[in-house]
């Protein structure tokens, strides 16, 4: 999946040409980095990397024995901790490709965009729907 999902995001270093680490989506960890960036909003890109018969694996919390723990970043702690995920549904990508403006966007992606800002606890800005510049839609 991780091949699939760079190939289709094209997910190289632009110098380099490496390939970039693909990974689930980790709420604990956006949250601790948008807290320490005093983060005031999201700006959410791929949102047009999706599959219709995969669902969206998201992190949402920590746990070491099962007993929640909280973020921290160090790799080691890391190692020992369980990631808990949720998984949302997906949505077709040409769907999004096409949207020009929030209420064009698919009820999945607009579930997924609430369930960011909720989690988050700050708004969605802007998110791109495609490669092109102009495939960004603005909040």
């Amino acid at each position: 999946m991780a091949h699939r999902i760079r190939e289709d995001a094209y997910e190289y270093g632009a110098t380099t040409g490496r390939p970039r680490d693909i990974a689930y989506l980790d709420i604990p960890a956006m949250k601790f980095f948008a807290r320490v960036g005093r983060a005031n909003y999201l700006a959410l890109t791929h949102m047009d990397i999706t599959y219709p018969d995969v669902p969206i694996k998201i992190c949402v919390r920590y746990e070491i024995k099962g007993k929640e723990v909280q973020y921290r970043p160090d790799q080691e702690y890391l190692l020992r901790v369980k990631p808990v995920y949720i998984t949302l549904k997906s949505w077709q990508k040409d769907a999004i490709q096409k949207a020009k403006k929030p209420s064009d966007l698919p009820s999945e992606a607009k579930k997924f965009l609430r369930f960011m800002e909720r989690e988050m606890g700050v708004p969605v800005l802007a998110i791109t729907t495609g490669a092109e510049r102009e495939q960004a839609i603005f909040f």
